[in-house]
């Protein structure tokens, strides 16, 4: 449910989006932060990622934390629960990784928006899916 909640509010936030100014040919106003730099003027790009984060600050370590139970519901062993941590780690890194480099070319937020949604479909995936959808066909028979 969390997941669903978090698809659901990811393609809302993504309609909020404001304009690319830089796809307009001009820059957004800046204004001086107290501390001396430049801060935008317009801090609602800010306020979704945070909303953002605490969705997904709410949802991910629930999901980690139920994740063996699940898993064990569905018939795995314990070392295919490691596999799993395993495999969400690796790709936790790996996302990052692929993600920063296209959040230079799409934006920081669409990029965020975009990991957190589709971060939302795996979960429900690994929710309503069954363990191993070809079990039945791979069985041995002697």
């Amino acid at each position: 449910m969390v997941a669903g909640g978090g698809l659901v509010v990811a393609l809302v936030v993504a309609g909020l989006l404001p304009c690319e100014a830089a796809s307009r040919g001009h820059t957004p106003a800046k204004r001086a932060a107290p501390g001396g730099g430049e801060r935008m003027s317009d801090p609602t790009g800010f306020r979704l990622l945070v909303a953002i984060g605490m969705l997904d600050n709410a949802a991910r370590p629930a999901f980690l934390i139920y994740l063996p139970f699940l898993l064990q519901a569905k018939g795995a062993g314990l070392s295919l629960v490691g596999i799993a941590f395993a495999l969400v780690a690796v790709g936790g890194a790996l996302g990052k990784a692929v993600f920063g480099r296209i959040g230079e070319q799409i934006g920081v937020t669409r990029s965020v928006i975009l990991t957190e949604s589709g971060t939302a479909v795996a979960i429900l995936a690994a929710v309503l899916l069954p363990l191993a959808p070809s079990s039945s066909c791979c069985r041995c028979s002697a």
